[in-house]
């Protein structure tokens, strides 16, 4: 895994949020495309495939949902000063996992990423859940374990600070639509699906 871009140097196209968000709308408009496919199954088969799926899509981010977990946690004991001695050599390679765990170069993610979703009639929303949660993943939980790894590594706190509260906001923004794409699969479907393992993040401490 390369180290941390360097602030203000210019991200490589994979890992630009702009990229991700684009992929995410070419994922809506296929799946529009799907839904236009005539559809016999009852709501309870559709409610039943649809469930089976949005459990893959859980376990597919469950890792990555940990590794931010434990970058937040490993940055708020750095700003609170509450990192023993001991812990201090295993912090580099315990956030270079975790930034691994919410990368493409992680067979999950990978997985999350080709999800397909069954034609339904809720299947536009639930394609569209897959975009954003992939985005979730790779692009707004990447940068904010990166920004993480800056802090720790000692760069400038301003700059990590910056860029940790963009993502804790993107990560916010991104989660809240997903539940959102969702909850209209739902109504549509007319059934309960199981919730989403995204955790909510809060501001961070600078």
């Amino acid at each position: 895994m390369s180290p941390p871009t360097p602030e203000g140097a210019l991200l490589p196209w994979y890992r630009r949020r702009g990229w991700f968000v684009g992929g995410a709308a070419a994922v809506v408009v296929a799946a529009t495309v799907l839904t236009d496919l005539p559809q016999h199954a009852s709501k309870a088969v559709q409610a039943s495939e649809d469930t089976s799926i949005v459990k893959e899509i859980n376990t597919d981010v469950k890792g990555c949902a940990f590794a931010l977990n434990e970058s937040l946690t490993i940055h708020r004991d750095l700003v609170a000063h509450r990192v023993k001695a001991k812990d201090r050599p295993l912090i580099p390679g315990l956030l270079r996992d975790d930034q691994v765990a919410c990368s493409f170069a992680n067979s999950d993610i990978f997985n999350l990423s080709n999800v397909e979703v069954p034609g339904s009639g809720a299947s536009r929303y639930l394609q569209a859940m897959v975009g954003t949660i992939t985005t979730w993943a790779t692009a707004d939980a990447m940068v904010a374990i990166e920004a993480v790894q800056k802090s720790w590594a000692g760069g400038s706190g301003t700059a990590a600070g910056a860029s940790l509260a963009r993502a804790g906001r993107n990560l916010a923004h991104d989660r809240a639509l997903a539940e959102s794409e969702l909850q209209s699969a739902e109504q549509l479907l007319s059934a309960r699906l199981p919730p989403l393992v995204l955790p909510a993040v809060g501001p961070q401490p600078g």
